[in-house]
């Protein structure tokens, strides 16, 4: 098996590289959540992402890589050149 690759039940597991996901702010994020590069962390992949369109809830999210996930994980959005908190908040993916 290659490096990145996932193993499961047939049709359990989605991947995409853009996806749109609801999201809730962390309330310790002091900064403003803005279009740009970030990380995403999804189960056990962390993976470069580019957030391309957001509104009040909802982020659009691009990625070069596929991301695998089920529809029942939970996305923590990162700013690794944060300098106070890193985690700017939690999502979910919305069905497509």
């Amino acid at each position: 098996m290659k490096r990145g690759s996932v193993l499961c039940v047939s049709d359990s597991v989605k991947t995409g590289t853009t996806l749109k996901l609801h999201f809730e702010k962390s309330p310790f994020y002091s900064e403003d959540v803005r279009e740009g590069a970030f990380h995403a962390t999804v189960g056990m992949q962390t993976v470069p992402i580019t957030v391309t369109e957001k509104s009040e809830t909802s982020l659009v999210i691009e990625s070069e890589k596929s991301i695998a996930y089920t529809p029942d994980d939970t996305f923590l959005l990162l700013d690794l050149n944060a300098k106070k908190m890193r985690i700017i908040g939690k999502a979910r993916a919305l069905q497509n």
